[in-house]
């Protein structure tokens, strides 16, 4: 099967979390929204925009969607099987294929971080969070919610100090 373009309306799921991973998509146009799942509320992972691509990871694991991807616009994608992938992978010198397994490896771990760091936060708010949404943590540790603290304040801001 040839790469297909698909499009997508509003609020449309062009993928669902625990469903098997059989493709990835690049975002022609429009935005997407990807949430995980926390009890009947969810976490937003991450938006993505035009020439991202979204699924890549599910490549290289070949089981389930880690999140889900929403429409939050009018999206066009086009989605790339993994058979059709396969066939170009094979192709992929050894050295190659060395390199993409370690950056995908990379990425899952980064992916299970952020997870571990966000495991409670929807619990802690009763809702909602969006990208860049940060709430204090007391099992993030001082240091950790000190850095999260700092990336919100004003960069313009000459007040240095901390208040508890």
């Amino acid at each position: 099967m040839n790469p297909k373009t698909r499009f997508f309306r509003p609020g449309e799921y062009l993928f669902r979390e625990g469903a098997t991973a059989n493709s990835m998509m690049l975002i022609k146009t429009g935005s997407v929204a990807i949430r995980k799942s926390k009890g009947s509320a969810f976490v937003e992972l991450a938006r993505v925009y035009h020439n991202e691509v979204i699924g890549e990871l599910a490549f290289f694991e070949r089981g389930s969607r880690n999140a889900s991807a929403l429409a939050l616009t009018p999206v066009e994608v086009v989605e790339i099987d993994f058979q059709s992938l396969d066939a170009l992978y094979k192709k992929v010198p050894p050295y190659l294929k060395a390199i993409l397994n370690s950056v995908a490896n990379r990425l899952r771990e980064a992916d299970e971080t952020i997870r571990r760091l966000q495991r409670n936060l929807v619990d802690q708010k009763d809702g909602v969070l969006g990208p860049g949404e940060t709430m204090p943590n007391p099992e993030l540790g001082q240091d950790l919610q000190d850095v999260l603290d700092q990336t919100k304040e004003d960069p313009d801001s000459t007040d240095d100090s901390n208040s508890d």
